[in-house]
């Protein structure tokens, strides 16, 4: 199966030269989180919101910025400051199985589909999450505990953002669940450690950190959550609806496991290497 008829064609683009504003005020639009850039017709590079973030301190989400800019910090004010290039441009006959290879293998969320006449269109791991969705519809059977991690690193509600820190960098993960007295109580993403500290926990590495805050503060509380024996689809629609990047699966008050976006592009290798019968 190739990435054909799940492409978005003529996606929106940015040029090298364009404002970081600019690129805010596009994906904040077209509700999009990633604009591949484009030079006289040549795509040469992909920004990003979480490449926003990470290099200024700004969200394309409408919230409040939690980072203490440093003054002292020259900020990026234009695309090509903080696009990602080069870029895996890949073709609409790209097998789909190679796809959620590249995403998985460098840790990226939208791929160029272009060929010798320019860009075409965009991939996404979102498109590919609903494809997984609409897949598992047909299969009712297939439920949460089949695709979820069940080894889970957690933090404590008092632990400080440093530590946090720590944890998904030496884990390399973008989710934490948080506990208090070994019951869920919230969960912690990368960006709400960004937007705390200033620094990506998964990139660099947090020892000069010093801010006390408490994952208490950090968290988003009673965070949705899913039971083991849910319809995969069923988690997989609740995880795109409201954009999360993770679901906790809980069994009672227990914590036994987390469902992620990588959990599904690993679920979808799986499908795609399946014998066809």
């Amino acid at each position: 199966m190739n990435v054909a008829k799940l492409v978005t064609d003529m996606p929106v683009t940015i040029r090298p030269d364009d404002t970081i504003d600019e690129a805010i005020c596009q994906m904040n639009l077209f509700q999009m989180r990633h604009l591949p850039v484009v030079d006289s017709g040549i795509i040469i590079g992909m920004v990003s919101d979480r490449d926003i973030l990470l290099h200024t301190g700004r969200s394309c989400r409408h919230e409040v910025n939690r980072i203490v800019v440093d003054p002292s910090v020259t900020v990026p004010q234009y695309v090509n400051q903080i696009m990602s290039s080069p870029v895996h441009l890949i073709s609409y006959d790209t097998d789909l199985a190679r796809v959620v290879e590249l995403m998985l293998q460098y840790r990226i969320s939208a791929l160029p589909v272009g060929d010798d006449s320019g860009l075409l269109g965009i991939v996404t791991r979102t498109d590919l999450i609903r494809w997984c969705r609409d897949f598992c519809e047909t299969n009712p059977s297939d439920v949460v505990a089949n695709s979820m991690q069940p080894q889970v690193l957690t933090v404590d509600s008092n632990d400080s953002a440093t530590k946090v820190a720590k944890k998904m960098y030496e884990a390399r993960i973008h989710h934490l669940p948080v506990t208090e007295d070994g019951r869920l109580v919230g969960i912690i993403s990368q960006r709400d450690v960004f937007q705390a500290l200033g620094i990506d926990p998964t990139d660099l590495k947090p020892d000069s950190c010093q801010k006390d805050i408490r994952a208490l503060i950090l968290m988003t509380p009673k965070p949705t959550t899913a039971a083991p024996d849910d319809p995969l689809a069923e988690a997989i629609s609740i995880m795109l609806q409201n954009r999360f990047g993770a679901l906790p699966v809980v069994s009672g008050e227990s914590l036994i496991g987390i469902l992620t976006e990588t959990d599904i592009l690993r679920k979808i290798q799986s499908l795609l290497a399946a014998p066809v019968t």
